[in-house]
Order: structure tokens, then C-alpha cells, then sequence
């Protein structure tokens, strides 16, 4: 709230002072301010500042951030992306002989190929620079604009190289950077919600945990087609997106495992 200053005492022209303009801080006179009360926020330093506890999430937190900056809020939506650890392996065989015998699964993944491309003219729309205080990581809105521009064509015809048609993709695993990145993908390739669900609910229930949600999303793949009882579920395709901007795309193939035991 600006006020003009004046010799009044600053007691007598705020209703609450809080000083310490941190997370703390800030939630504090939100809330505050909320409720009608003229608030007074002071900090030493000036602001914007470089401060480790300002840049990181507890995932206990989310649910009052989202009441502070509101649930329809675009900085929600577009902007705050929810950053979780994660980790995730897998074992690669070689040859269908070799291909993993447990009774925990009924189904497996033959990786058909990998591809990659890089997105003409995106560089400034997604970035990684190394500085003195580690990685600044620079995301745009123009994110959504270049895979929906670019996406369909690439991957239809990459798919067709290798004799697959997007219609027999059974299983699209969408690295979810964010909402808005799903939402341009689902858009490229005229998906539907049902096929981006098992991606959605990853970074629902995970957040975007970088290089692992992928393997997240093949796992709950693994968990539904056992639930089923599936042997042979067809294809699948694994897409994430890093700076560049470049798409990078898996081909995997669904086999039934041995089931020895």
C-alpha cells in the first residue's frame, strides 16, 4: 500500500509494521492486508536479492501459496513451476534373450530408437547460463508457441522413418515442465486429456523432478498395465524438452517378460 510520507508518527499511519521482507515476511502482510489492515512491510536490503530460502518450495507450502497468490492467479498457472526431487533407474538388456524374468511384472519396454531436434529460433525461450551463483534457468511463455508450432511435424514425421504412425501410440509419457507445456503439446498432436493423464497426474502428485519424471511416468505406466493384466499394450512415447530449445523423443516398444518363477 503506498502512502505519501508524512511527520506523523509511523505508528499512527499503519496498522501493523512487519519487518523482514522474506517468505515469512511477505506471506505475513498478504495476509494481513487481506483483511483490510494498512500494512507496513520493511527489509534492510534491497530488493530483488539473491537468498536461497526465496527460491525453494517446501511441498508443505503449496496450499498456502496458492491462498496468498490466488488459486486463477496467471503466476499460478503459468509461471511457478513445482520443483521436487526425485530419483528414478532403470536396467537396459541387450537382446530379447536377456530381457528381465520376475514375476512383478508382466510387461516390459524394447527401446525401437531416440531422436532429437532442435527447435529453430527458440535459444532465448528456454536457457540455462552458468553464473557465479550456479545455473539460472530462463523460461518464457514463447515455450508453448514454439512446440506448438514446431512439434507435429517433427515427431510425425521421425515416427514415419521408423515405420509408426502417431495413431499407434499407445502411450505418450510428456516430461511435465509445467501445465502450459503439457497443454502445448496436447495441442500439437491434438491429444486428449485421457492421453496426457498419467503425465498430469505425475506432476500432480510428484512435481517436475527434472531428468526422472520420465521414468515416473513409464512406472506408472508399468503399474496400470499390470492392474490390467495387459502383455501387449502397443507403443509408447517418451518426449521431454531442455534448452536450446531441443525436443527429445524415445520409441519404445511394449513386450511381455518371461514369467518364470
Amino acid at each position: 500500500m503506498n502512502r505519501p510520507i508524512t511527520n506523523e508518527p509511523i505508528s499512527n499511519q499503519w496498522d501493523v509494521i512487519i519487518v523482514g521482507a522474506g517468505p515469512a515476511g511477505c506471506a505475513a502482510a498478504i495476509a494481513v492486508a487481506e483483511q483490510g489492515r494498512a500494512v507496513l512491510l520493511l527489509d534492510a536490503k534491497e530488493f530483488p536479492r539473491r537468498k536461497v530460502c526465496g527460491g525453494c518450495l517446501n511441498p508443505n507450502s503449496i496450499g498456502l501459496l496458492r491462498e496468498l497468490i490466488g488459486k486463477e492467479d496467471p503466476l499460478w498457472n503459468d509461471s511457478i513451476h513445482l520443483k521436487q526431487d526425485g530419483a528414478a533407474s532403470l536396467v537396459l538388456c541387450h537382446g530379447e534373450s536377456s530381457a528381465p524374468s520376475t514375476s512383478s511384472s508382466t510387461i516390459s519396454w524394447e527401446v525401437i530408437d531416440c531422436g532429437s531436434t532442435l527447435i529453430p529460433e527458440s535459444e532465448s525461450a528456454l536457457s540455462w547460463n552458468v553464473g557465479d551463483h550456479g545455473f539460472e534457468m530462463i523460461l518464457t511463455s514463447a515455450i508453448g508457441e514454439h512446440i506448438e508450432a514446431t512439434l507435429l511435424d517433427w515427431i510425425t514425421g521421425w515416427l514415419s522413418q521408423r515405420g509408426v504412425g502417431l495413431e499407434q501410440i499407445e502411450h505418450w509419457g510428456v516430461h511435465p515442465g509445467g501445465p502450459r507445456i503439457l497443454s502445448a503439446v496436447k495441442n500439437s498432436l491434438q491429444l486428449t486429456d485421457h492421453q496426457l493423464a498419467t503425465s498430469m497426474e505425475v506432476l500432480k502428485n510428484f512435481g517436475n523432478m527434472s531428468s526422472p519424471t520420465v521414468l515416473f511416468i513409464l512406472n506408472e505406466f508399468q503399474k496400470s498395465l499390470k492392474a490390467s493384466q495387459q502383455t501387449d499394450s502397443g507403443y509408447g512415447v517418451l518426449v521431454a524438452f531442455g534448452p536450446g530449445m531441443i525436443a527429445e523423443v524415445a520409441l519404445l516398444k511394449s513386450i511381455p517378460v518371461r514369467n518364470d518363477a
